[in-house]
C-alpha cells in the first residue's frame, strides 16, 4: 500500500508539472487530485471494508501469474506471446513494469494507465490547437478531457490497453495533421519517422487499427482532392493506392480465418448502434456495471456530440478524425464481442472533441465568455 501511494504523489506532481500550460496548480491540484488518488483511496478502503470490485482483472491475473512463473519485463514480448498464444503481447509487458516497480497489487497498471490518460489529454489539447482554436478553447476542453467520464472510467476501474491504445492514435494524427502543414523536407522524416514507429507500437497492441488508419488517410486524401476541385494527381494517388492493397493483403493474412469465424453481416447495423449509444443505464453486467452512470452521461451528451460533428465538418482536418471515428465504429460493428462500448473507448478523446465542441457551439449564444473566446481562426471549409 505504501508503495501506491508514492507512485500516486509522484505520478501527482509530474502531471501537475505537464499541465501548466493549460491549467494553474489552483484548478489542476483538485482535478488531478481527485483523478490520482481515487485509486489508492479506493484500494485503502477494499482492503478495510471489503468492498467488492467491478471490471475485469484478466490482464492483472494473467501477468501475475506468468511473473510469479519468473518471467521479468527485461525477458520482452517473446515470451508473453508464447505464454498466451497472442500476438499483441505489449500490454502484459506493460502491467509486468508496474507490477514489479509498485508493488503486487492490481490497482498498479490503473495507476499508469489514469497517467497515460493525463498525457492522451495533453496530446488532444496539442491538437486542438494544431486546428486553430483559441486558448480559453484549449484550456476548457483540457479540463473536460480529465474529466470525461469514459476516460475516468476505463482508466481508473477497468484495466484495458485501451488506454494506450487512444494515446498512440491521438499521437498518430496529431503527427498526419502536422504533417499536412509542413514544407520543411527534415521535419517532415522526423514526423514520418515518428509516425511509422507509433504504428509499429500499435501493431503490437490491437493489430486491425493500423490498416484502419491506412484506409482513412487513403480516403481522406481522395475526399479532399475531390472536395477541393484539384486535379487529381496521379503519381501522388497511385502510391497510396498500392499501399492500401498492401495493406488489405496484409489484414486478410492476418485476420482472415478470425474475420471469416467471428463475422456477423446481418448484425452490422445493430453493432454500430451499440458503438455509437451502448450500453444502455443499468442494463449492463456485474462486471460492468461500473460504466452505469458513464452511459447515462453519454446519451445525455449524444445530441451535443451531433452538434459538434455539424459545426466543424467543414474543417478538412476534423473529417480527417471524423471518418477515422466512424471507420473505427463501424468495422467493431460486424462482430458481437467487439460491438460493445469499450472498443469506442480507442477514439473516446475525438469523441470528446466533438461533445465539447456541441457544447460550446451552444452556450455561444447564450453566455459572453464563450463569444469572446472563440478560435482564432473560425473553423471554416479547406
Amino acid at each position: 500500500m505504501f508503495s501506491l501511494i508514492l507512485a500516486t504523489i509522484l505520478f501527482f506532481f509530474v502531471s501537475l508539472y505537464l499541465v501548466r500550460p493549460w491549467l494553474s496548480p489552483r484548478y489542476a491540484v483538485p482535478i488531478l487530485g481527485f483523478k490520482f488518488f481515487l485509486i489508492p483511496l479506493y484500494a485503502f478502503a477494499r482492503d478495510r471494508y471489503n468492498l467488492p470490485w467491478r471490471g475485469s482483472d484478466r490482464f492483472f491475473r494473467q501477468t501475475n501469474e506468468l511473473l510469479q512463473a519468473g518471467y521479468t519485463p527485461l525477458d520482452g514480448l517473446s515470451p508473453i506471446g508464447s505464454a498466451f498464444n497472442t500476438t499483441s503481447s505489449l500490454y502484459w509487458w506493460w502491467n509486468s513494469i508496474w507490477i514489479e516497480i509498485i508493488g503486487n497489487t492490481m490497482f498498479a497498471p490503473r495507476l499508469a494507465n489514469v497517467f497515460v490518460m493525463v498525457i492522451a489529454s495533453i496530446v488532444a489539447t496539442r491538437l486542438v490547437a494544431q486546428l486553430g482554436f483559441g486558448y480559453k478553447y484549449q484550456q476548457l476542453f483540457f479540463v473536460f478531457t480529465l474529466i470525461q467520464w469514459e476516460v475516468l472510467a476505463w482508466s481508473t476501474v477497468a484495466n484495458t490497453r485501451d488506454s494506450i491504445i487512444a494515446l498512440k492514435i491521438l499521437i498518430i494524427f496529431y503527427f498526419i495533421i502536422i504533417l499536412s502543414q509542413t514544407e520543411d523536407y527534415k521535419a517532415i522524416f522526423v514526423w514520418l519517422l515518428t509516425i511509422m514507429l507509433t504504428l509499429f507500437l500499435l501493431w503490437h497492441n490491437r493489430r486491425e487499427l493500423v490498416p484502419m488508419i491506412f484506409i482513412t488517410t487513403f480516403i481522406w486524401y481522395f475526399t479532399e482532392t475531390i472536395l477541393s476541385n484539384e486535379k487529381l494527381n496521379i503519381p501522388a494517388a497511385t502510391a497510396p493506392l498500392f499501399i492500401l492493397l498492401a495493406v488489405f493483403l496484409l489484414t486478410i493474412n492476418q485476420f482472415g480465418s478470425t474475420i471469416s469465424e467471428s463475422v456477423v453481416l446481418s448484425h452490422a447495423l445493430v453493432g454500430f448502434f451499440r458503438q455509437f449509444i451502448g450500453p444502455v443505464p443499468f442494463g449492463t453486467t456485474s462486471t460492468y456495471s461500473f460504466l452505469n452512470v458513464p452511459a447515462i452521461l453519454h446519451w445525455i451528451f449524444v445530441p451535443f456530440a451531433v452538434v459538434g460533428i455539424l459545426s466543424l465538418v467543414r474543417d478538412k482536418y476534423v473529417r480527417l478524425i471524423l471518418i477515422f471515428t466512424m471507420i473505427v465504429m463501424f468495422a467493431h460493428s460486424f462482430t458481437i464481442e467487439t460491438s460493445g462500448p469499450r472498443y469506442r473507448v480507442q477514439v473516446v478523446f475525438f469523441i470528446a472533441l466533438f461533445q465539447f465542441q456541441g457544447i460550446w457551439f451552444v452556450m455561444q449564444r447564450h453566455y459572453d465568455i464563450f463569444i469572446k473566446s472563440k478560435p482564432d481562426r473560425p473553423v471554416t471549409a479547406n
